[in-house]
């Protein structure tokens, strides 16, 4: 049985092709397993021994290496190696085994000097061997059962907390919309009790550092008006002393067709303006309000897709694609990678499976 056992361990195939996306969201099905995945060197961290590589879909993981060269910036790389978690941030990362270059360079860990050792201690080795087996013989079973039962129960802990999260999100988007802001802030109404501009009005152009173009629209209004939060976004509903942004988002494809929300930017001196992001990133802190996470359901969406400012100089509305690989159409015309648009009235905005409608 042994020898059955050394012989398996010896044929094993090497770590299976995957993404970095895929380990991101399935930390804990890939733990302690072995992966090969591409990307790109992005930057050296810490004081030596990790770098991080980044996918075509801007995915990012921490690689951990054991050779005597860091690779360098903006190389190419297939890299194979074990995925752990972190004990600290309970974030996954790669420890590195073997990388190679686009041009076919390989660059293993230090495994020749570690051979050496072994051939100096063979007792030690062997010894090593055969508790590794005792172990795995007798506990195997148990570890397996027990590794499946442990993954399902955090599936079961997650699931939880996403809907926890998701029904929070909608009483509270629910309450900012309910709350009388125009008893509150004299900005928000006029004297007839009709919604106005909810920032200064003013007849200024963009600002010159921010060339924008227009694209006319061809789309119908949206009949529908369900009020509920949509079930694969989620957004934290903002202070009750920010402003929203003019106007409000309808879903007009998808399985949230027909919801509708409205938006409150974040602060940006650089746009001069309020900014929200839309992605699948999940942004905590204080910009947390202002960006809006879209769920598995749309997976053809980076991480940041794009962007919606509001010009506080003009109060008019724009949209800045944020995404190199993923496609951003403003009424089925492509916005290429950090170009802005201005947004009006019935426009449409789509990001792959999504179709948002902008209305006034």
């Amino acid at each position: 049985m042994a020898v059955a056992f050394l012989a398996f361990v010896g044929t094993a195939p090497a770590g299976a092709q995957t993404s970095v996306g895929d380990i991101l969201d399935n930390p804990g099905q890939y733990n302690d397993t072995e992966v090969s995945v591409e990307g790109t060197v992005d930057r050296l961290v810490g004081d030596g021994g990790n770098y991080i590589l980044e996918d075509e879909d801007e995915n990012e993981i921490r690689i951990r290496y054991s050779s005597s060269e860091p690779p360098e910036e903006g190389e190419e790389l297939t890299v194979e190696g074990l995925v752990s978690i972190s004990a600290f941030g309970r974030e996954p990362f790669i420890t590195e085994n073997a990388r190679t270059t686009s041009e076919g360079e390989t660059t293993e860990t230090d495994q020749a000097d570690r051979s050496i050792e072994g051939e100096s201690n063979p007792f030690t080795i062997v010894g090593i061997i055969a508790l590794i087996i005792t172990l795995a013989i007798i506990g195997s079973g148990y570890y397996l059962w027990k590794r499946e039962e442990e993954a399902e129960k955090r599936r079961e802990e997650e699931r939880k907390k996403a809907e926890k999260e998701a029904e929070e999100a909608a009483k509270e988007a629910a309450e900012a919309r309910s709350d009388d802001l125009g008893v509150q802030d004299t900005e928000l109404q006029d004297a007839e009790g009709e919604n106005r501009a909810l920032f200064p009005d003013s007849s200024e152009a963009p600002s010159p550092d921010q060339p924008a173009r227009r694209i006319k629209s061809e789309s119908s209004s949206s009949t529908a008006n369900k009020p509920d939060s949509p079930e694969t976004l989620k957004f934290k509903a903002p202070p009750k002393t920010m402003k929203f942004i003019p106007g409000k988002l309808v879903i007009i494809s998808g399985p949230d067709k027909g919801r509708e929300f409205r938006i409150a930017g974040f602060p940006r001196e650089e746009d001069d303006g309020n900014v929200v992001t839309i992605g699948r990133a999940d942004v905590k802190g204080e910009r947390a309000f202002a960006h809006i996470q879209l769920g598995d359901t749309y997976r053809t969406v980076s991480r940041i897709q794009a962007e919606i400012i509001q010009k506080t100089s003009s109060n008019e509305v724009y949209l800045r694609n944020k995404s190199t690989t993923n496609p951003t159409q403003v009424n089925n015309e492509e916005v290429p990678s950090e170009e802005t648009v201005e947004l009006q009235n019935e426009d449409t905005i789509q990001m792959g499976e999504l179709v948002l409608q902008y209305e006034v």
